[in-house]
């Protein structure tokens, strides 16, 4: 079914008298005058929220546990001659980005760490133009005050053109394709160093010549992976709608159904019946056909009385040819 409606004034609709049994699927989308996919749909809450719950808080003393496990591990140190000057201090071992990889060029010239504001920025040159000393024209990145070494190429007149390459390092190895570069979200940019000197050079072998400066890139390992932003003008929901009543198959030899007989020769379940009253005088009757397999059968009656006491009964009969 395809429904369609106008919003009011401010902004809210609605959708009345759905009628559906079970799950379905629910699709939103909303349009502006033109027809064109726009705007953001905020839904109420479709599902009742639970009862809420309070947990009284208690403040919980752990300085006995940890008493007892340092003597512990002094009894320890004593049973195997280990002198107190010998023992160790507390030891808090932090981890970082395990996707760094340690670089040798040492304090950095410059530095930008990202932040909120970067994950908006649209492609890397975006953030590298953020970074102080570092110069993007034309995707053409270089670093401010690098030693110049070599041409490039020429300009019409036949002036060189300086060449100011950097090397660039990405998570701590230097960039071999230059598209690696564009691969890079600013989703992914955690930190990037820049150092101007020449030092650093002689530490990696390159393939390309660079001017020696350095602009260093930390990624968070999820490099090219664009986050997934789902479209705010389109919600899709599993709705639950009303349930839809099964009714128990019994075979009956009087009206035979062919297809469904048959599934039913063999089952497990030979009759089942939620609603068994009984009469004034405590007694009920139910009528069902047997299975065609010579079995067992258990009968389980379970209910509850008018004053909500539980009746359990099980009986076994046995269906013979």
């Amino acid at each position: 079914n395809i429904f369609n409606t106008v919003t009011d004034t401010i902004g809210r609709f609605q959708f009345e008298n759905l009628m559906f049994s079970g799950k379905t699927n629910m699709y939103l989308n909303t349009r502006d005058e033109k027809g064109k996919f726009r705007g953001e749909i905020v839904l109420d809450s479709i599902e009742q929220a639970p009862i809420a719950v309070k947990f009284k808080k208690e403040i919980i003393d752990f300085s006995a546990t940890d008493n007892l496990f340092a003597d512990n591990v002094l009894k320890k140190f004593t049973a195997f001659g280990v002198k107190p000057e010998n023992i160790l201090k507390e030891v808090l071992i932090k981890s970082k980005n395990k996707f760094v990889r340690p670089v040798f060029y040492g304090v950095p010239d410059f530095s930008y760490v990202a932040d909120k504001n970067t994950k908006n920025l649209t492609t890397i040159y975006d953030v590298l133009e953020k970074v102080p000393s570092v110069l993007v024209v034309d995707r053409a990145v270089s670093v401010i005050g690098a030693s110049v070494v070599g041409v490039r190429d020429e300009t019409p007149e036949g002036k060189p053109i300086p060449k100011n390459t950097p090397l660039i390092l990405i998570d701590g190895s230097p960039m071999i394709d230059t598209r690696e570069l564009d691969w890079i979200l600013p989703t992914d940019v955690e930190k990037i160093d820049v150092i101007q000197s020449s030092i650093v050079k002689d530490l990696y072998i390159l393939e390309n010549e660079s001017d020696g400066s350095v602009i260093s890139i930390f990624t968070n390992g999820n490099r090219g992976n664009k986050p997934k932003k789902d479209p705010f003008h389109s919600i899709k929901q599993e709705l639950e709608g009303f349930y839809t009543a099964r009714v128990f198959y019994m075979p009956d030899p009087e009206k035979p159904n062919e297809e469904l007989d048959k599934k039913a020769a063999v089952r497990n379940t030979i009759y089942w019946n939620p609603y068994v009253h009984p009469d004034k005088t405590g007694n009920a009757a139910v009528n069902y056909f047997n299975t065609k397999v010579e079995t067992k059968v258990k009968v389980a009656l379970e209910g509850i009385t008018g004053g909500g006491i539980p009746v359990v009964r099980n009986v076994f009969y046995t269906i013979k040819k």
